[in-house]
């Protein structure tokens, strides 16, 4: 370092930078909440139509606040007693206002009472028919009905609606769902329904249903729920408990061997400056740049702790008797700028990936480690002092690195030795990795889905068409030859839309038939048989329209549409668009025969969409590795010369190769998650190789005991996320913790002279 500035001057720069910080946070601070629990924040965007972005929101908003609880036992009254229990604790901790079969039930009066004076163009698809057919017939099966022991809840409607007509049409358009209660298998079961509220997915709602699962066993019952607000509390729950522990075991071990070897209360205060710089640096310019911070990105963020320190490290190793701070940092600078600059780089090059936990990962950690090497550079030499009592240097740290020819050999077959693991390796993309699921959770799961007969379908049809009308028309269409396909089975009954506004086309139809079952008289005499007056039956013959007054989709507006309808999307230069939520499992197979002959309708998957999407990512990486690795070599040449940049890229290289071998041999797939960890782990193990280039042979001593203090504090912080239960963030530790242990094997080995 040919100009350093003044000591005073030093510090004043290091003030300016967390004024420069503290202002950017305070003119882009987002305004709303800015930490996010939701994992759909950690996913790509699509880069499908508009519609289906769209159509993707509307479907997912019927399960993600949706949360299902079932309770068995032998006694029905107890398990009745229960859920009222559950119930009440559930409401009175703010997670749920109302179960859904109130909130539904609501729904569903706001509907009728918006759709009641459209009634007379209203059909239910087999009145429809019957009416064709045998008005009279239809009219007499109504008041069986009627006169039955199920016929008590239509008798207090029959004023407005004397033929049950618009009753039916309604009942048409209510999905089917199944609760069971009573006896299952043998136990007395209960469930309920809750939408949970958005704000209430913290990890208290995780604890609270463990505390049920405990009251329920005492009472001899059996508790489950399942449902994505659980699993997202469960996910909060375990990053924060992941957070504290991964920051807190990192500080400890910062601690403790800076203790056992430096022996100095100011190599722990200056060290804990530069890795707090780091954390606080890095959280706030990814909050201020990109106005969100996800728990998870914490939980790496809580890594860079180890890999802070790497630079404080290195000055304080190379500290000597006699020398003070700025001849040691004109000594390690060169190799600290060199190591900063490269690992910068590497997590710099996330944040080109359209991928919203990825970047934040890449913006923390790139802002964190520049900030904390300016902390090393601008504070260090005004801050600690050394004397030669406070460095006690390992035996291991004066042994030599293993000659040229031996490396080479070591090397070697410990390449043969990886190979076979590279071939096992097969490519993975689940976007069930990014979820932390335990086995209670998944057990419960399973228990409900057996319970239900049933499980949640992602999978719904995106129906396109020009306008509203030739829209409706499509979903009548499909709708029928769904109906045609599935035979006598009710699992294939489509529900959209145009279940509730039908196209016009259909509404005057509909008209067409009830004024024939009044011209023709069948109304009246429906009616005279059911006792009404002569004018109770007037009133009911004037409310019939003179004319044709159509149904419009715009009068759903302001509605809550009940669940399992489907939803109008709206309309653009393009077209319209609708979409329609599959029944159950089971019925995509027979849609799909049904959709070769319908066009206009594709049957949309978004798991296996965002699967593909993230395939897609994994080849971006692989690229942006190439690309990244070109450009430190790049660097690398010009300031080292291409044969030293070469000896020193093998490093990198060879951990990257022995950590993907050893994911080979252990799990036998790979994932965009494994190769995002190889950018790490090419940034990390550079600073080893580059710290033993700039490093002349009379001061290897020092660079191997800050190479093994950093090896140490970054192993034992990426291992312990290897142990969380988010595969995403476990594959990640794994994959970096076994680089960095083949990075640090190889430091010892001498592939070219250092730089002089």
């Amino acid at each position: 370092m040919s100009a350093q500035p003044p000591k005073s001057a030093a510090v004043v720069l290091w003030l300016v930078g967390v004024a420069a910080i503290g202002l950017v946070a305070l003119l882009r601070w987002p305004q709303g909440e800015w930490l996010k629990t939701d994992f759909s924040a950690l996913l790509p965007a699509d880069s499908v139509s508009p519609w289906q972005l769209q159509a993707n929101t509307a479907a997912a908003a019927a399960f993600k606040n949706q949360l299902v609880v079932l309770v068995t036992g032998e006694s029905a009254e107890a398990a009745s007693g229960f859920i009222k229990v559950v119930d009440e604790t559930l409401r009175s901790g703010g997670y749920v206002q109302a179960r859904v079969e109130e909130t539904e039930a609501g729904n569903w009066r706001a509907l009728s009472e918006r759709l009641y004076p459209y009634r007379w163009s209203l059909l239910a698809p087999s009145d429809r028919v019957a009416l064709q057919h045998d008005p009279a017939a239809n009219l007499e099966h109504f008041r069986r009905l009627l006169y039955s022991p199920l016929g008590g809840s239509m008798a207090s409607a029959l004023g407005s609606d004397p033929a049950g007509l618009y009753r039916n049409f309604l009942q048409a358009a209510t999905p089917a769902v199944s609760l069971p209660t009573g006896t299952l298998v043998g136990e007395a079961t209960e469930v309920a329904l809750y939408r949970v509220q958005a704000s209430a997915h913290g990890p208290g709602l995780y604890t609270t249903y463990l505390s049920l699962r405990e009251q329920g066993a005492k009472r001899g019952l059996t508790l489950h729920a399942t449902g994505a607000p659980l699993y997202s509390a469960f996910g909060v729950l375990s990053a924060e408990r992941e957070i504290s522990t991964i920051g807190l075991v990192s500080l400890l071990v910062l601690v403790i061997v800076l203790v056992a070897i430096l022996r100095s209360l100011s190599a722990i205060l200056v060290t804990l400056v530069c890795v707090s710089s780091g954390v606080l640096a890095g959280w706030v310019l990814t909050v201020a740049i990109l106005q969100q911070l996800h728990i998870l990105t914490l939980v790496f963020g809580a890594t860079i702790i180890g890999i802070a320190a790497d630079y404080a490290f290195h000055y304080l190793a190379h500290t000597t008797v006699g020398a003070d701070g700025r001849s040691t940092l004109a000594r390690v600078f060169t190799g600290l700028a060199a190591g900063a600059t490269t690992s910068v780089l590497a997590f710099i090059g996330l944040t080109f990936l359209p991928f919203p936990g990825i970047r934040q990962i890449g913006v923390f950690m790139a802002a964190g480690l520049l900030a904390s090497f300016l902390t090393v550079c601008l504070l260090f030499p005004v801050l600690y002092r050394s004397t030669a009592a406070n460095i006690r240097l390992p035996a291991f740290c004066t042994r030599p690195q293993i000659a040229l020819p031996t490396s080479w050999r070591l090397l070697l077959v410990v390449t043969l030795l990886a190979i076979p693991g590279l071939f096992l390796l097969e490519p993975r993309a689940e976007i069930r990795d990014f979820y932390a699921a335990p086995d209670n959770l998944q057990e419960d799961q399973e228990a409900i889905k057996h319970a239900l007969g049933r499980a949640a379908d992602s999978r719904y049809l995106l129906v396109r068409a020009t306008d509203t009308e030739a829209l409706l028309q499509t979903e009548e269409r499909l709708r029928e030859a769904a109906k045609a396909a599935s035979g006598s089975s009710n699992w294939a009954q489509l529900k959209g839309i145009s279940g509730l506004v039908p196209s016009a086309a259909r509404q005057r139809e509909n008209l067409t038939l009830l004024r024939t079952l009044i011209d023709g008289g069948y109304l009246q005499a429906h009616m005279r048989t059911l006792g009404f007056s002569d004018t109770a039956q007037q009133d009911v013959l004037t409310g019939f329209p003179a004319g044709f007054q159509v149904l419009p989709l715009t009068a759903l507006e302001g509605l809550r549409l009940p669940l399992g309808v489907g939803g109008f999307l709206g309309c653009d230069a393009t077209g319209c668009a609708s979409w329609l939520p599959l029944p159950s499992t089971e019925s995509a197979q027979t849609l799909a025969e049904v959709l070769d002959t319908q066009s206009g309708v594709v049957l949309i998957d978004p798991v296996a969409d965002i699967n593909g999407l993230l395939a897609s990512y994994r080849i971006a990486v692989i690229k942006l590795l190439g690309a990244g690795s070109g450009l430190i070599s790049l660097v690398l040449v010009l300031l080292l010369g291409w044969r030293l940049a070469l000896r020193v890229m093998i490093l990198p290289v060879m951990s990257c190769m022995f950590s993907l071998a050893l994911c080979g041999y252990t799990n036998g797939h790979y994932s965009i998650v494994n190769l995002l960890a190889l950018l790490l782990i090419v940034g990390v193990s550079l600073d080893y190789a580059i710290f033993r280039a700039f490093t002349r042979t009379e001061n290897q001593p020092a660079t191997s005991l800050a190479i093994a203090l950093s090896a140490l504090t970054s192993v034992l912080a990426f291992g312990m996320l290897s142990f969380s239960s988010t595969p995403l963030i476990a594959s990640f530790g794994q994959t970096v913790a076994f680089g960095l242990v083949f990075a640090y094997l190889l430091s010892w080995c001498r592939f070219g002279a250092q730089a002089q």
